[in-house]
């Protein structure tokens, strides 16, 4: 992708929020996302997280807000991602 005016980037932003948009809606999750010009950012997708940090590794995370947080799992990979609750515990559970 070469150097876009800020016009393009803001359609451009507008079309990853809109088909964000309809992921949410298709996987019943809200998503949320925040981008730091130093290169954090984080995204939210109902109960799990990812973060990337500013030196770029990247973190996955379930942590539901309305529970203790000794269920909370940190560095959990993302084929355990279990939108409707408790992350798998292993490659190809389904539940």
């Amino acid at each position: 992708m070469g150097k876009m005016t800020d016009g393009d980037v803001m359609v451009y932003i507008r079309n990853q929020m809109l088909a964000l948009s309809d992921m949410a809606k298709q996987y019943g999750v809200d998503i949320s996302i925040s981008a730091n010009a130093d290169g954090f950012a984080n995204a939210k997708m109902g109960d799990y997280d990812v973060t990337q940090f500013k030196k770029g590794n990247i973190k996955y995370a379930y942590m539901p807000l309305d529970e203790d947080t000794e269920i909370w799992q940190n560095d959990i990979k993302t084929y355990c991602v279990n939108f409707s609750g408790n992350p798998y515990m292993e490659r190809g559970d389904v539940g």
